[in-house]
């Protein structure tokens, strides 16, 4: 087995032109590459490959796409860690080994069936993404949805597909396709009926969005239902796994990486619709949590790629009794341990939507030119507005100034102190006060 950081690297090096061109006759088309399909005949170009994705995807027959040891794996035929011995020598990166003296049997076990769930998962995508070309006006409806949600060669790349209402075809193709019911189970894809024991599909009616790895490769699905019911969860995440947590997974992380080490910034976002919406106008590095709450295990895994962090909060009216709406009491929480952990944060709140309702980055951000137009203020400067807005007991105030001295305190830099200071004085109170709460 291959250790995971040699991995990452021989991936941060692999640039997806340079692996593609060895093997494939490029012509740039625009901002991409473009050529006739290696993997099957055609006449007109369907092959694409995007560098501001660092993928490549065919539009054409195949409908396949990934990053480079994909392309590796596919066009050489071989396996995931040939695949990565290949990029290896190709990028120049020295491959270290784990150790299997010491481990456990049960580790090598865990290590076995995370492979079968790898397989699993590469087997069931195409049954998703394949529904939305079936000849029935539940899926028609499915592949609408999609299309005016996204355009169609998005869906395409991204790989999102349709779990039908009936649950039983799933079954039946995994069945024809020999994956195997138990690993299927594991990861919540089927699961046993109370009443008699009989498998049903997990995902039923609902978009399905892939939730992929560092490395591309599907560790889960996040998926919108879209059917009738008022009683049904608008989405439904895969359950914990040997390859997915909640606590540790990152949605967009493939395709985040590559591009916040360009731009030396990370957007961050709720949820996958959110992160879908900025890459689809050309901010390929939002990731989302799938979830309110970021973890310092999730935050560890990006901050060497970038120590910059912009949040977009979800708009939301505050509830009764509360100060902050959901996405901005969120962002706070958040913001608190990014900039806890060392990061440089800032925010990009979005408005309130028209008559104060409830926006979010997927609804508003319809263009790169709109998000760019959204202030980007500092983190501790629009966390002092909000403390200060939401308070008018003087009490209250002595808190807040507390608060916010306290994480002035914590940057090593005299001179940003001082700015700081002067920042804040001008919301609330006057710089000495800020210099003695300092101290």
């Amino acid at each position: 087995m291959i250790e995971k950081h040699s991995i990452e690297r021989v991936v941060d090096r692999a640039d997806i032109v340079d692996v593609v061109s060895r093997y494939v006759d490029l012509k740039r088309q625009g901002s991409n590459y473009v050529a006739c399909c290696p993997f099957h005949n055609e006449r007109t170009p369907s092959f694409v490959v995007n560098p501001s994705r660092n993928t490549w995807h065919c539009f054409g027959a195949c409908n396949e796409g990934g990053d480079a040891i994909s392309f590796v794996m596919r066009h050489c035929h071989l396996s995931f860690p040939e695949a990565v011995s290949e990029l290896a020598k190709q990028t120049g990166v020295q491959l270290e080994e784990t150790k299997e003296k010491g481990k456990t049997a049960e580790q090598k076990r865990n290590e076995l069936k995370r492979e079968s769930m790898f397989a699993a998962y590469q087997s069931l995508q195409p049954f998703f993404t394949r529904q939305l070309a079936a000849d029935s006006a539940e899926c028609r409806q499915a592949k609408a949805y999609v299309t005016k949600r996204w355009n169609a060669d998005f869906v395409n790349e991204t790989g999102i597909g349709y779990a039908p209402r009936d649950g039983r075809s799933l079954i039946e193709y995994a069945r024809k396709q020999g994956i195997s019911e138990s690993i299927l189970m594991e990861l919540g894809i089927l699961r046993k009926s109370d009443k008699d024991g009989s498998l049903y599909a997990f995902f039923r009616e609902r978009i399905t969005i892939p939730i992929r790895d560092r490395f591309s490769r599907i560790i889960g699905y996040t998926a919108r239902y879209i059917g009738d019911s008022p009683d049904m969860a608008k989405y439904l995440n895969s359950v914990t796994s040997l390859l997915y947590s909640k606590e540790s997974s990152i949605f967009g992380i493939h395709i985040a990486l590559c591009a916040a080490t360009k731009e030396n910034k990370f957007y961050l976002v709720e949820g996958a619709p959110d992160v879908l919406r900025l890459q689809q106008i050309g901010a390929n590095n939002a990731i989302a949590s799938l979830g309110s709450s970021w973890t310092e295990k999730q935050l560890s895994q990006i901050k060497r790629y970038s120590p910059n962090l912009c949040f977009l909060p979800d708009a939301d009216p505050a509830k009764q009794g509360e100060r902050y709406g959901t996405g901005i009491a969120s962002v706070i929480k958040n913001g608190l341990l990014a900039f806890k952990l060392g990061f440089n944060v800032t925010v990009k709140e979005i408005p309130l939507a028209e008559k104060g309702g409830k926006n979010d980055p997927d609804s508003y951000c319809r263009s790169r030119s709109i998000l760019n137009g959204i202030e980007e203020e500092d983190f501790i400067v629009w966390y002092a507005k909000k403390l200060f807005v939401a308070n008018s007991i003087q009490e209250e105030k002595r808190n807040a100034v507390t608060i916010i001295a306290s994480l002035i305190a914590q940057i090593d830099d005299e001179v940003k102190q001082s700015m700081y200071l002067e920042t804040v004085a001008k919301i609330e109170g006057s710089k000495t006060l800020w210099k003695t709460a300092l101290n």
